[in-house]
């Protein structure tokens, strides 16, 4: 039995150990955004026991085990005070909450064999030929690295996952989406194309369902309010005459994310950077790779102008407009998967299926683009669509 590659997390606590955690990841086929150098995500992690932590080096190993440096941690646990404990390794399941994996060799060139070794060993259930672990360093109460490694990488580091969050989506005032199971948080549909609001190009009806007193409902509760973006394919470029090339639809993926941040000062209520595209069959092309321009476009456009991107769509969605394309690191993305005839319990976990098929029997949160996801539209009908969430992106 053998790990998901996502369902791994290398943490390192200085940079030559970075390096180092990077290198046994690529090794092993896990993304580059699931080594982290931040303590408190590390400890949301593990302490969360939906993943396999790795301690990558002396100091990491110190900092999960003691936290001899009293940095700052989820539980405000004092300094030199964790619940953590070291699991037996190399493994390839899941160790539970509060364990980690202990990968700290007394020289550098030991602390690469561990990580090598444990990292694939998880995924592929096997030692890499020719390696043989070393033994590994207990911890020490001495302080040493970073609480958070200062590094691109660092800023591709998926949302851990911190409870569980009941909200809504889309919507009107009539009839306001207000989840039953709770409301911390709402996301409002405020247009698409190069328009806020309900609108039509070349035919096509976009429409702006933004209600405000869903909005207000999460927002009494201190919640958090999004802001969500319908994007048109490339045949909607320069006034329909369509993208005839991947730079054209790059350009009109900009062109779109520009218009959803001007349109945020229409909605005052919303309180959070993440933006969210919608992508669903309807506006898209058969040439999946001018599509996956069009999405590239604007998910680097909303990152410019200094807000976080976030996707929703499906694994059949995304399959059928982008034959599969695999998300940029540190995209949030909020995955569609309802097959109830009437308003179901509210969910009680949240465990994503990672590179689920299409179609998937499973019911639960499905993963597209590479990126397991942190929102799941969990019901739907005419009038109301809920959701939950397992983390909230600023």
């Amino acid at each position: 039995m053998a790990l998901s590659s996502h369902q791994i997390i290398l943490y390192a606590a200085d940079d030559n150990d970075f390096s180092i955690a990077l290198a046994a990841a690529a090794v092993s086929g896990i993304p580059a955004c699931q080594v982290t150098g931040n303590f408190f995500d590390a400890w949301i992690y593990t302490s969360s026991g939906e993943y396999l932590v790795i301690a990558v080096g002396g100091p990491a190993n110190n900092a999960l085990y003691y936290n001899p440096c009293g940095w700052s941690n989820p539980d405000q646990e004092p300094q030199g005070t964790t619940p953590f404990d070291i699991a037996p390794a190399p493994r390839d399941t899941l160790p539970g909450a509060n364990w980690y994996v202990n990968a700290s060799g007394n020289q550098a060139h030991q602390t690469l064999e561990l990580a090598t070794c444990f990292t694939y060993f998880a995924v592929h259930a096997s030692l890499p030929s020719g390696i043989t672990p070393p033994p590994a360093i207990s911890p020490m109460y001495i302080c040493g690295g970073s609480s958070n490694i200062s590094c691109v990488c660092s800023l591709m580091t998926p949302l851990p996952p911190t409870g569980l969050y009941y909200g809504a989506d889309l919507g009107t005032n009539q009839i306001p989406p207000i989840n039953a199971c709770g409301m911390t948080f709402y996301i409002g549909q405020m247009g698409g194309g190069l328009n806020a609001g309900t609108s039509t190009t070349c035919g096509y009806t976009v429409f702006g369902n933004f209600s405000t007193l869903a909005a207000q409902a999460a927002l009494n509760n201190k919640g958090a309010v999004y802001g969500e973006w319908f994007l048109l394919g490339p045949a909607f470029y320069n006034g329909c005459v369509g993208a005839s090339s991947q730079e054209e639809a790059y350009q009109w993926g900009m062109q779109q994310a520009n218009a959803a941040v001007t349109a945020l000062a229409q909605f005052p209520e919303i309180n959070r950077r993440t933006i969210f595209t919608d992508v669903e069959p309807g506006s898209w092309s058969t040439n999946t790779s001018l599509n996956q321009a069009v999405i590239l476009g604007f998910l680097a456009q909303i990152k410019q102008r200094g807000h976080e991107p976030g996707v929703y769509s499906s694994p059949c969605f995304w399959q059928e407009i982008t034959a599969s394309m695999m998300l940029p690191c540190g995209t949030v993305t909020w995955t569609a998967e309802f097959s109830y005839a009437a308003a179901p319990a509210c969910p009680s976990h949240f465990i994503p299926q990672p590179y689920a098929p299409c179609p998937s029997p499973y019911v639960g949160p499905q993963a597209f683009g590479g990126i397991l996801p942190n929102i799941w539209q969990y019901y739907e009908s005419d009038t109301v669509d809920w959701d939950v969430a397992n983390a909230l992106p600023d």
